[in-house]
């Protein structure tokens, strides 16, 4: 009872000190630094709750805590926003745990830290792309998944936005008097994205491209 009561202090410290400097309570037991750094993470305590988790993986690593631990470690830069920090430490726990219980989550979130990275469509899509082939990977490795609406949702915004670069390609070139090279890039759209939500406006480029072309050979 003495422990319950000294977790649920220190919790309460923590949260209430959270523009302070958090120092791991590194004389609690595993399973205590484990609902410790969980209780910080549901509150948003994401720089304490981070050196729990990576304290805890660190001192216990070969047990049961420290595979907990890790992915709750990546949980939290995960959802402090941190998404390059979230990725090398989900590749450093696939590379540990490659049949992990949180296997499923793990790819999935890494898949969004791809997304969340990727610059505005305008820019390099690589990490789009990147993103496009896990969420795809998930979907089919993952079908019962309790989260496979929210990997189909990514993966139709990834399609999306690789959509929309091309079709911004096409707008220029049929702005600058290029019909033919915008209708490469529209056809291309409808070939390599054909489940996109653009589809209706595509058409609508093409026929206005063919129209422009129709012209320029009666013209001649």
């Amino acid at each position: 009872m003495f422990r319950v009561v000294s977790l649920l202090i220190l919790i309460t410290v923590g949260l209430a000190s959270a523009c302070k400097t958090f120092d791991v309570p590194k004389n609690l037991p595993a399973d205590e630094l484990l609902t410790l750094g969980k209780s910080l993470l549901a509150k948003k305590q994401y720089e304490a709750a981070a050196k729990t988790f990576d304290y805890l993986k660190t001192r216990y690593f070969y047990t049961y805590y420290a595979e907990e631990a890790h992915y709750y470690l990546a949980k939290t830069y995960f959802l402090w926003n941190k998404y390059e920090q979230a990725l090398t430490e989900y590749e450093l726990f696939l590379s540990l745990y490659p049949e992990s219980y949180y296997l499923e989550a793990v790819q999935l979130e890494m898949a969004i830290c791809y997304y969340k990275m990727a610059p505005t469509y305008a820019l390099d899509q690589s990490f789009t792309e990147k993103a496009l082939s896990m969420f795809n990977q998930f979907i089919e490795s993952f079908p019962n998944s309790s989260r496979i609406d929210e990997a189909k949702k990514y993966r139709q915004l990834c399609i999306d936005k690789l959509a929309l670069k091309d079709i911004a390609v096409a707008k220029f070139y049929l702005k600058n008097g290029h019909p033919r090279s915008a209708l490469i890039y529209l056809q291309g759209v409808l070939e390599k994205y054909p489940e996109t939500t653009l589809r209706e406006e595509v058409k609508k480029l093409v026929a206005e491209c063919e129209h422009r072309l129709h012209g320029e050979i009666q013209e001649n």
